[in-house]
């Protein structure tokens, strides 16, 4: 039966290796599942061709609505009239929306100052110290290990 022992020198030439693939791993971990999609679109009816489409609400300024166009990414304008009833009330709605968020929070917010440079949240700083923890305790048992003589 052949033992294998980790020696320093392998113990330094494998530690940067666990190093990137913890912190590849920490960042995939992490990372939001889904994509950026048309959940948000609204299906928009026009009055006059009786012509519907998916689209993101853009602006609205003098008269015209800004629409986005969810299939093409095409920005078009209409005119606020040219909609049925019930989109011109939520064309106005998000137009006054906009206007008193605009109008109340025009200035910056501003940025609390923390005391240290370094953020984590709680689950970064838990995993973080159980990775530290695991770390310490190879070592520990590695060094206790390596004293011992072998038959």
């Amino acid at each position: 039966m052949e033992t294998i022992f980790l020696t320093m020198k392998n113990f330094k030439q494998l530690l940067p290796s666990v190093l990137i693939a913890l912190f590849i791993l920490n960042g995939v971990t992490y990372a939001h599942t889904g994509a950026h999609s048309e959940s948000h679109a609204k299906t928009w009816s026009l009055n006059k061709e009786n012509k519907t489409f998916k689209a993101d609400y853009i602006a609205f300024k003098d008269g015209y609505v800004s629409l986005k166009d969810m299939s093409t990414g095409v920005v078009s304008e209409f005119l606020l009239t040219d909609f049925i009833m019930e989109d011109q009330l939520l064309i106005l709605k998000r137009h006054e929306l906009t206007a008193h968020i605009n109008a109340h929070f025009a200035s910056p917010i501003p940025v609390k100052k923390s005391s240290s440079g370094l953020k984590m949240s709680k689950i970064n700083m838990n995993l973080s110290l159980v990775i530290l923890s695991l770390l310490l305790i190879s070592l520990l048992l590695y060094f206790r290990n390596s004293d011992q003589k072998v038959l």
